[in-house]
């Protein structure tokens, strides 16, 4: 687990969600500090490394902790790499919801090729591993990837039944005079319905409970109500990674879930890990041959 922090009180709640996490996988927690200073530590910069060191070990979680110069978005995204999950703190809200914050969280989460938990500050329920999560559905490949990610990370099985509400938000073909965005589902309601319920056969276990949902409406809307309609410890979502005049123009669902709602948000994106998994296919062809 990689845990990217910048001291702040936002990245002090995610250390707490990465540690719970790591715990439940003894896995080891990798903590990563991005700014100007490298091989000759600041006073203040060594003692928050020994502070949360001592956290983490106190935890019973093995920790190795890392500085490196350079754009913080650049390092933790190019970190991801090796490692399984990325944990890190988010800014926070603002008042315009329709505008993307570009904040390092943002840009992590459009980048890593790993998943990504993004915690909110105000998000306190970090003692133990959440059990009732809601999975955006829109039926493409990210989507995939996050329902494949959060039974990965939080389908433990030594712990407590894992109960996932798949939620699509179905809009008609054009909807408010606005053209879908691309690989969104625009059939009729109810084949949305049917194929929602299936996937959530499809993924049930006794272990983990898996309940349907089709709501019409705008995507992050949908989710975020939905969301506080159950009282969800987490969501878990795809994003397509767009950038520039894409972006600006489609705006990102993700984005606006993240700055919306205050319980974490364990984003996938769809490019990066498609681009992550052809690299170590090639390597594997390379060392085999």
């Amino acid at each position: 687990v990689l845990y990217a922090t910048d001291f702040s009180a936002n990245s002090n709640t995610a250390l707490n969600w990465a540690i719970t996490i790591a715990k439940a996988h003894g896995a080891l927690l990798n903590v990563l500090h991005v700014g100007p200073v490298t091989s000759n530590e600041s006073v203040p910069l060594g003692i928050q490394k020994e502070s949360i060191e001592t956290q983490i070990r106190d935890a019973g979680v093995e920790v190795t902790t890392q500085w490196q110069a350079g754009r913080p978005w650049e390092v933790i995204s190019a970190e991801a790499q090796e490692h399984d999950l990325v944990v890190i703190g988010a800014r926070g809200h603002t008042p315009f919801q329709h505008l993307p914050l570009g904040s390092t969280a943002d840009r992590v989460m459009r980048m890593a090729p790993a998943p990504v938990l993004i915690v909110h500050p105000k998000d306190r329920r970090f003692d133990h591993m959440p059990s009732n999560a809601v999975v955006a559905i829109d039926f493409s490949k990210s989507a995939s990837f996050s329902l494949d990610a959060i039974v990965r990370v939080f389908a433990i099985p030594s712990g407590d039944k894992l109960n996932i509400t798949l939620v699509h938000a179905w809009q008609p073909l054009v909807a408010y005079g606005v053209i879908p965005q691309p690989n969104t589902y625009v059939g009729t309601e109810e084949q949305a319905t049917e194929m929602l319920e299936r996937l959530a056969a499809k993924v049930g276990t006794q272990s983990i409970n898996v309940t349907p949902v089709v709501r019409q409406g705008s995507p992050a809307k949908v989710i975020e109500e939905e969301t506080e309609a159950i009282d969800a410890e987490f969501i878990a979502m795809g994003t397509r990674g767009y950038s520039g005049l894409a972006r600006f123009m489609l705006g990102s669902v993700a984005e606006r879930v993240v700055h919306r709602v205050r319980c974490p948000v364990l984003s996938i994106n769809q490019a990066t890990m498609e681009a992550a998994e052809r690299a170590r296919t090639e390597q594997i062809a390379v060392a085999a041959a």
